[in-house]
């Protein structure tokens, strides 16, 4: 336990069988990240998978709430979490508020409140 970076995850991965992350992966998932790829990246898949999640009943709310900590300590951190996170957006059920708050946080843009 009590392992936050990537780097802890590699020197352990030789010591012992598996490595407790826990709550890090959850308020950070960018430490289990694959090299190569760009939290615009995922946020693009996720918006995608959105779509069909919703087609078969699921929330965007129950999508999104996971996706909180997707730009922890990055700038504008703070309004992707907003974004993903407001009550009124949400409740349109619209998988293209991914990809607002996405545009909103990698252009430096303010949050976007779309009809």
């Amino acid at each position: 336990g009590g392992i936050t970076t990537r780097q802890e995850i590699e020197a352990q991965a030789g010591k012992v069988d598996g490595v407790m992350i826990g709550r890090a992966a959850y308020h950070n998932p960018w430490v289990l990240a694959d090299a190569g790829k760009t939290r615009a990246e995922v946020a693009k898949k996720m918006a995608s998978y959105s779509q069909s999640a919703i087609s078969s009943g699921y929330s965007l709310r129950n999508i999104t709430r996971h996706m909180l900590g997707l730009y922890h300590a990055t700038p504008r951190a703070r309004l992707w979490r907003r974004m993903l996170s407001d009550a009124a957006l949400l409740q349109r059920n619209d998988p293209g508020l991914i990809l607002q708050a996405l545009d909103a946080v990698e252009s430096g843009g303010s949050m976007m409140m779309a009809a």
